[in-house]
């Protein structure tokens, strides 16, 4: 793509995607930034960024990039969902509540939750966060919930079973985020369970 139209923003970004699901984390960060720098103003771009930060583990890093996004728009929920995970990675437990606090979640529920169970299981509510994922799997009950959404949380909660329950049914539904799943810090968790390897397998990746 980039040999055909190297000032394509999405090229970049798609490139970079390529390359941060191998944990390739300077090279993905170099095609994120080529595109940023054509198109700075682009909430998406720069909201993806703070997610490859989070992904390389430079979680100080993504949260300077995603409240840097943020005062482009300070309603644009997407990047307020990560920023509030980035901070909760690293170690800004209050803040990362708050963020929580100040999303309004209509319409975003599940995500909402998602988020909600990521933060509190690294900040050590265990309580809160498995109330959390029991709300999102009654959610799911009533309405479609991504599959993603709900491995993440039963893996930061420690339920290994589940989690890998709703990564099947990822494969099955050919969720396109589960290609990064061994590079997204929400299945620490579960990464030495061999279930998690055999994922990997069936992505075409081995152990980063």
């Amino acid at each position: 793509a980039l040999a055909l139209s190297p000032s394509l923003p999405l090229a970049h970004l798609a490139i970079g995607d390529t390359h941060i699901l191998r944990a390739e984390n300077d090279e993905a960060l170099r095609h994120i930034d080529a595109a940023l720098e054509l198109d700075p103003l682009d909430l998406g771009l720069g909201m993806n960024r703070g997610d490859f930060l989070i992904m390389a583990g430079r979680y100080d890093a993504a949260v300077d990039q995603l409240e840097r996004t943020l005062e482009l728009e300070p309603g644009f929920a997407p990047a307020r969902f990560r920023l509030a995970h980035a901070q909760a990675l690293a170690g800004r437990f209050e803040a990362a509540e708050r963020e929580l606090d100040g999303i309004v979640p209509e319409g975003q529920q599940a995500k909402w939750l998602e988020t909600a169970v990521l933060v509190r299981a690294l900040a050590g509510d265990t309580v809160r966060a498995r109330e959390g994922l029991a709300e999102l799997v009654a959610l799911a009950e009533g309405q479609y919930v991504s599959p993603w959404l709900l491995a993440r949380a039963c893996a930061a909660t420690g339920d290994a079973d589940a989690c890998f329950h709703w990564l099947d049914r990822c494969f099955g539904e050919h969720t396109g985020s589960v290609i990064f799943l061994a590079v997204s810090p929400a299945f620490g968790p579960v990464r030495d369970d061999p279930r998690f390897r055999a994922c990997l397998a069936r992505l075409g990746l081995g152990p980063l």
